[in-house]
């Protein structure tokens, strides 16, 4: 405590008094140690931990398929174009239908004809059918409408065959989607006389996305189909998409590892063939105790974490030996050694021992 010293002074005229405080230093506080390691403390909580495997691999389109012209025709009218996204059975172009609707007349003229035909050669054998009660039709008579009716029934069936062709001559006119999805390429122009069999759009499904993640033999076991995935283009963007596993195989080479097959739903923006990272998850685990990686300081054979117990604000840690879990930059999960609440040292832990005085820093009390 700083204690006043008092000075007199005379003069002629007045007296001085003065009083000096002699220059000292403030009292130590009852409740801190001069020595005391000033530290930071967190504490352990529990949280879920979702442990996950890296890969990076090369995304595949799931499928392409080329929407090609199935009759001869010239292109009419295009409706959709590159980046439209369509369901399956959308019109995507239209090809003349003029030679192919002329067909499906003549066919449908002749078919009709037929059936005609055919009704007077039924009616003209029933006529006879019942003349030939009264024995005045002869056998042969019978047997020539019968073979009639028959021949021009085998006529109109054929005949309504190539009708029926005829009519789906006519509405392949029209090029159809096969799948929903989005058009990837389109090959023609309007006015372009396609054959049959011409390449016209080229679509990409709407989960048109897959990669094929290579693992090593240690996750073999642990990944499995429907397992969740999240993926992102490595190195040009940090925008994560989700997947998921839909098969697994052994991995190519020495067959020792494993592949996962990710499918997932990309943006327009990335191209079959990017490259991409994923991160598998492999296992989850409810009410983990987490603390900072940085509380966990390894020693000779062993880590440690140093415990500072209770709530006060100075006192001696505790070094305890830990067996951990699943690791990140951030966060490391405990499996034996530390309990939910109790707080950790986190800045400065890796310069105390068993034992060392400490003291929370001013400002992280």
């Amino acid at each position: 405590m700083c204690r006043p010293l008092y000075i007199w002074r005379s003069s002629p005229f007045f007296v001085v008094f003065i009083v000096l405080l002699s220059a000292c230093a403030p009292e130590e506080d009852a409740d801190e140690t001069p020595d005391a390691t000033p530290v930071l403390l967190e504490r352990a909580r529990l949280d879920t931990v979702v442990e996950t495997e890296r890969s990076i691999g090369r995304s595949e389109a799931f499928s392409a398929p080329i929407v090609a012209a199935q009759v001869d025709g010239q292109v009419e009218e295009i409706f959709h174009d590159i980046g439209d996204q369509v369901e399956a059975g959308t019109v995507l172009a239209k090809l003349d239908e003029t030679d192919h609707q002329l067909e499906l007349d003549a066919a449908q003229a002749e078919a009709d004809a037929l059936s005609a035909q055919l009704q007077l050669a039924e009616r003209e054998l029933e006529r006879l059918q019942q003349v030939a009660e009264g024995e005045h039709v002869s056998e042969s008579e019978l047997e020539m409408a019968r073979t009639e009716v028959a021949a021009t029934r085998e006529q109109l069936k054929s005949a309504q065959s190539r009708r029926d062709v005829a009519q789906r001559r006519l509405r392949k006119t029209e090029i159809l989607a096969p799948i929903d999805g989005r058009i990837d390429e389109r090959m023609i122009s309007e006015g372009n006389f396609l054959a049959a069999g011409a390449e016209a759009f080229r679509m990409v499904p709407q989960r048109s996305g897959r990669v094929p993640l290579p693992f090593p033999e240690r996750n073999a076991n642990q990944l499995e189909v429907g397992f969740s995935a999240r993926l992102r283009r490595l190195h040009e963007d940090d925008r994560w998409l989700d997947g998921e596993v839909t098969r697994l195989s052994p991995s190519v080479g020495d067959g020792t590892g494993v592949t996962a097959v990710i499918e997932f739903d990309p943006p327009e923006h990335w191209p079959a063939g990017a490259l991409l990272e994923g991160l598998v998850e492999v296992d989850r685990r409810e009410n983990a105790v987490l603390v900072p990686s940085e509380s966990v300081v390894a020693r000779p054979e062993r880590q440690v974490i140093y415990v500072f117990p209770g709530e006060s604000e100075t006192g001696p840690v505790e070094e305890r030996e830990v067996e951990v879990g699943y690791r990140t930059q951030e966060l490391t999960e405990i499996l034996e050694g530390v309990n939910a609440d109790e707080r950790v040292v986190v800045d400065g832990a890796q310069y105390l021992s068993d034992g060392t005085e400490v003291r929370v820093r001013e400002g992280d009390r």
